[in-house]
């Protein structure tokens, strides 16, 4: 992203449906351009620039089921790309460049982290320790550094770190 560049995303209720909304920025928040988000997304968590044009963007589909988009212009135009179906919703997104990203959220009764290393191309489940319910955010520092977290089973906060770029968490 550059300095006067920003893409943000959200949802609300349009006519009693969940609709994802995505804002666009090119001078620095003086003025924002609302689009509706792609046809059939319910909502949409997170997003993350790893370019003064590239995002990548996460959340779910009005079914349920967990999405990933990419954009290659400033968030004017959106693409989807697969992700695992069991994964029902995705949270937080970290792309520590246009190749690698991580997306954080959940599956049915447990957290769920997927990686990238090909521009979300292929989405792959990474092992999540026994005991997490769901994810809500992931921060990647360094190329191999990320930290993720979220709810247990319990209640209690959960607090994933890993040093291997997701193989182990």
């Amino acid at each position: 992203e550059s300095a006067s560049d920003c893409v943000a995303v959200g949802y609300g209720y349009v006519q009693q449906t969940m609709t994802a909304t995505v804002f666009r920025t090119d001078n620095s928040g003086a003025t924002w351009v609302r689009d509706p988000g792609p046809a059939g997304i319910a909502e949409l968590r997170g997003v993350s620039c790893f370019s003064a044009t590239g995002c990548e963007a996460v959340g779910a589909n009005a079914a349920g089921v967990g999405v990933a988009l990419r954009s290659r212009n400033g968030g004017a135009t959106w693409w989807r790309q697969h992700v695992p179906s069991e994964i029902t919703k995705l949270n937080s997104v970290a792309c520590r460049s246009a190749a690698v990203c991580e997306a954080a959220g959940s599956r049915a009764g447990s957290g769920a982290m997927l990686g990238t290393a090909d521009g979300g191309a292929t989405w792959t489940s990474q092992s999540v320790p026994a005991g997490v319910r769901s994810l809500s955010a992931v921060s990647c520092p360094s190329a191999r550094t990320c930290a993720a977290a979220g709810q247990t089973s319990g209640g209690s906060a959960a607090i994933l770190r890993t040093t291997s770029g997701g193989a182990a968490w």
